[in-house]
């Protein structure tokens, strides 16, 4: 813990530099100004860890009023940042030309005051835009053939959530609007691949009754991600078991008459408690084989000894970035990093962008989504 509070002090501290480097190479400032700029960015820099502070001394309203100033500061900075950064390369590029013809880069120099207001436009205008984009949530709809489900029957519909997130910035209307999807497609599982819980406890009272009403057909499955842990697995596995979850934590369970579900926890559960997990490939091949085998796992990470052993595996925990350009960055840790894709002849996996949003409550070009999966 301590080595990733020090992480994060570094890095996202690093990045408030940035931003005042920027701003006073644009705007001279008295030491007066620059002070009060810097009082506000460290505030800002520890907003998550006050949060955390508030909230377990029960100052709940003020931990509130504290995560949506501090969150939407973070998507706004990173926003800011992931622009300048494009300016950035923009200005070496010119200063490289210039080396060559200095006559040719007069007119289209960036000097640093324009550097600034480009970066600190672009990112108001994308976290506005991206605070709306969080609220539309997207129906994802995919369409799978398998052998498995009998040609006389209706296609098994599956709907998914992934990393709702819910905690100190998410309301109950969200929730509703989430419900409601799912209510009105009427499917035959309801399955969530984790982070249904956020690592903040706060005030989840009520949510687990709106997700309580929902009764699919064969039922509803959740398995662990790592917000689970962050927030503690047995709050996070009650509230789930209460919202009407069978929780999969390195288990199967059989559906219906041609479906079998394996659900994993995430990895995070053994480094937080030292727990042994089952084997992905013995789970599996405990699956009857004539069934349509779906896999639950958080985490978009097919093992090998794993591949070939299901039908379709279902994930999230990307968000595919949540905040553009940071789907760029996912992608380089993840090869399965939002959508579908064929592994195998008759073995697929599909990464949710997720359901929700994980920090600042806001999203940028990675819409959410619900997704209903037909097996026909």
């Amino acid at each position: 813990m301590i080595f990733f509070i020090a992480a994060y002090l570094l890095i996202y501290g690093s990045v408030h530099y940035y931003f005042f480097f920027r701003i006073k190479n644009a705007f001279p400032m008295s030491p007066a100004v620059n002070l009060c700029l810097i009082t506000s960015l460290v505030i800002m820099v520890l907003a998550p860890i006050i949060v955390h502070w508030l909230e377990h001394y029960s100052l709940n309203t003020a931990a509130v009023i504290a995560a949506v100033i501090g969150y939407v500061w973070m998507g706004f900075l990173f926003l800011f940042f992931s622009s300048a950064m494009f300016l950035e390369v923009y200005r070496l590029a010119v200063h490289l030309i210039g080396l060559i013809s200095p006559e040719t880069v007069q007119k289209v120099i960036l000097v640093p005051r324009w550097h600034f207001i480009i970066a600190l436009v672009y990112a108001a205008i994308a976290v506005t835009y991206g605070f709306f984009e969080a609220k539309n949530i997207q129906i994802e709809r995919i369409s799978l053939n398998s052998s498995k489900i009998p040609y006389e029957a209706k296609p098994f519909k599956i709907a998914q959530i992934s990393d709702v997130h819910l905690g100190i910035t998410f309301c109950k209307e969200k929730l509703r609007k989430i419900a409601d999807i799912v209510e009105a497609e009427k499917p035959d599982i309801l399955v969530s691949t984790g982070d249904l819980v956020n690592s903040e406890g706060i005030s989840l009272d009520g949510l687990s009754a709106i997700l309580a009403e929902l009764h699919p057909k064969y039922g509803k499955y959740a398995v662990t991600g790592n917000h689970e842990f962050y927030a503690g697995v047995d709050k996070s596995v009650d509230f789930t078991e209460r919202a009407g979850f069978r929780m999969l934590r390195n288990d199967t369970a059989l559906v219906g008459d041609f479906m079998a579900i394996a659900g994993v926890d995430d990895p995070t559960a053994r480094q937080m408690s030292k727990a042994e997990i089952t084997s992905e490939e013995e789970l599996l091949s405990d699956l009857p084989q004539g069934r349509f085998r779906l896999f639950l796992k958080h985490q978009p990470i097919v093992k090998a000894e794993s591949n070939g052993l299901f039908d379709l595996m279902l994930s999230g925990h990307t968000h595919k970035g949540q905040l553009f350009p940071f789907n760029l960055l996912t992608g380089l840790f993840f090869t399965y990093n939002a959508g579908l894709k064929q592994l195998t002849d008759n073995s697929y996996i599909y990464v949710s962008r997720g359901t929700g949003t994980w920090g600042p409550p806001v999203r940028f070009l990675a819409p959410p989504e619900v997704t209903i999966i037909e097996i026909r």
